[in-house]
């Protein structure tokens, strides 16, 4: 096995990290079965033959490819692949490329500007070919209009009001996005709004859904449904008893098992 000092100072070379701090604090480093791998997967087997940079970064499109090719080299090839499938090749004489300020290497121009996006370069020199990633990013983001704007961020379960069960719903999301175009805001966000484990295992967070194609019944605004006038007396009571009835933290597994019921209630009814 190779050395691990030097797997790791090819690996931070290659941008790729060598250790992290979990959750709970504790360091994780990778092990040199790892390191070794990634760098195999890179086209790194030899750090001296490496002549490409993992990632380069366009700016509005417009660049420099730093390329160090070896020693005695004569021509390369540049192999481009857009993010949309569209490829373009470029040949160049090394002879003619204008050295990088640092003298290590020599400086590659492409002759169109690139679109914005994710895209792949492919560097060929005597027959050994490299990859990395080309990114072609704005240096100014699109404000979409001449003045500023503004808007808000909450969380939806965060909006509690005396009609909803503890939790913000998509009634009290529809009454923020509503205040904030009276009060002339343009931008409304909030957390991801799809299922999640309200039950064993309990796990309610919004980054850890249960699937991304359904929307968790929790945000539900069951007074606002248009079937909730058919609801029985029973349902229409016992919502009105828990409305506004929220306490300073979230109470997940208490608001699910409630508009659970409710539901349940509700459309046992309708269906006799």
């Amino acid at each position: 096995m190779q050395d691990l000092e030097e797997l790791r100072r090819r690996a931070r070379e290659r941008g790729v990290e060598t250790h992290y701090h979990d959750i709970d604090g504790v360091l994780r480093e990778a092990s040199e079965e790892a390191l070794a791998a990634m760098l195999r997967a890179l086209g790194d087997g030899d750090r001296a033959a490496a002549f490409l940079p993992p990632v380069t970064v366009f700016w509005d499109g417009v660049g420099v490819l730093a390329v160090q090719p070896p020693e005695g080299a004569a021509s390369l090839t540049v192999e481009v692949t857009l993010e949309g499938g569209e490829t373009f090749t470029e040949q160049r004489e090394i002879a003619s490329l204008a050295p990088l300020e640092d003298g290590r290497g020599r400086r590659v121009m492409l002759s169109r500007t690139l679109p914005f996006g994710y895209h792949r370069v492919r560097v060929v020199i005597d027959g050994a070919a490299q990859e990395g990633a080309l990114f072609a990013a704005p240096q100014r983001v699109f404000q979409g209009r001449e003045a500023r704007s503004w808007g808000v961020f909450a969380p939806t379960y965060a909006l509690r009001s005396d009609r909803s069960l503890g939790i913000g719903d998509l009634a009290d999301l529809e009454r923020l996005a509503a205040w904030l175009g009276e009060a002339g805001g343009s931008t409304l966000a909030t957390l991801p709004l799809t299922a999640t484990f309200v039950t064993d295992p309990f796990d309610p967070s919004p980054y850890a859904p249960i699937s991304r194609l359904f929307f968790s019944e929790l945000y539900l605004a069951l007074d606002a449904l248009p079937e909730f006038e058919l609801a029985p007396a029973s349902v229409r009571e016992a919502l009105a008893a828990e409305q506004g009835t929220g306490g300073p933290s979230v109470d997940y597994p208490h608001v699910a098992r409630l508009k659970r019921q409710l539901i349940q209630r509700k459309y046992q009814k309708n269906r006799r």
